[in-house]
């Protein structure tokens, strides 16, 4: 049995030039197994096929219950379309790490500058665009993609 939940909560703010949002968001995701197992070897009778009939038996079972707590909190900045600020920030929890290590935090910064919309800028702006829409087509044409892989472009 698995069970999830999210939330997230949204703010967007603008003044003249300036835009800013603001993401926040929690998930939970919990995990139940519940499993057993048997054998039986050499049964005395053939019609009769249940684990107390047989002359060797094994059985087992177990449970456990995983979970993963996250928090996520992302900030956006952007100045006249032109310059471009982004911070992230995400904590894990999860239970099957040992209680030392059983939480991390993940930082991100990232900032951008749109040059095309620069009035020094010498060259037609739709070229920009171009650039823009081509390379998301680059990334999308990958077929497999996992954890460790990264790609450049």
């Amino acid at each position: 049995m698995d069970i999830g939940s999210k939330w997230r909560i949204f703010i967007l703010q603008s003044y003249n030039k300036c835009f800013c949002n603001l993401v926040a968001g929690q998930t939970y995701e919990e995990e139940n197994t519940d499993l057993l197992t048997g054998w039986g070897v050499n049964f005395t009778e053939p019609y009769f096929l249940q684990l107390q009939n047989a002359a060797n038996t094994y059985a087992e079972s177990f449970e456990y219950k995983h979970t993963l707590l996250s928090y996520i909190g992302r900030i956006n900045y952007n100045y006249d379309e032109r310059y471009l600020f982004s911070a992230t920030v995400r904590r894990d929890g999860s239970s099957r790490l040992s209680q030392n290590i059983r939480w991390g935090t993940f930082p991100s910064v990232s900032v951008g500058w749109r040059f095309d919309k620069e009035s020094f800028f010498p060259f037609n702006r739709n070229i920009v665009k171009h650039v823009q829409r081509y390379a998301p087509a680059m990334v999308n044409s990958v077929n497999e993609t996992s954890v460790n892989t990264c790609i450049r472009l």
